[in-house]
């Protein structure tokens, strides 16, 4: 199995960045930021995105500021924790994903992308919990299993993979 990362064979799912969710996170602001980043990134480079919502009714839609980013992306609501039951929606056989929490939900997605034989690839800086050893331990479990971990920058920068790509001055822009 190849770990290079191109545009044309990936989709970023974002999981639950929610009204009620995202403030309650540990460095929320930067958390924001990160998954701008990657949101806006992707988007320039024609990577399709979807979204997840828990129980939408109680924590709220999608954080505007994010889903204003590619408000065409569909959005997927959901009870479980795991986001894995719509991988039939997910036409791409690797899957980027980022959001919230890293301990339970996106944990639970990643674990159930790969038993369903996807890719997974982890944007750690695009993902969040409210208290880091939550965080910490599942990111050292996604590691132990040999789930690639990355940043929102250097996965960016991998999915251009050259200083001559076309929107290389664009990408650049956002990741400063």
């Amino acid at each position: 199995m190849s770990w290079r990362t191109h545009a044309d064979q990936v989709e970023l799912l974002v999981v639950d960045v929610q009204e009620k969710l995202l403030p309650a996170m540990l460095g929320a602001d930067v958390l924001e930021k990160r998954l701008g980043q990657l949101i806006a990134g992707c988007v320039k480079l024609g990577i399709p995105v979807s979204f997840t919502e828990q129980y939408p009714k109680g924590l709220g839609k999608t954080v505007d500021s994010l889903k204003k980013l590619s408000p065409s992306s569909p959005v997927f609501e959901k009870t479980r924790f795991s986001a894995g039951e719509f991988n039939e929606r997910l036409t791409r056989k690797k899957i980027i994903v980022a959001g919230l929490e890293t301990h339970i939900c996106v944990r639970q997605t990643i674990y159930d992308l790969i038993m369903q034989r996807k890719t997974v690839v982890v944007v750690a800086d695009a993902c969040g919990s409210r208290f880091q050893e939550n965080k910490d331990l599942a990111l050292s479990e996604f590691a132990a299993d040999k789930i690639l971990l990355t940043s929102a920058e250097a996965l960016l920068f991998e999915l251009l993979s050259d200083a001559e790509h076309p929107q290389f001055k664009e990408i650049s822009a956002l990741v400063k």
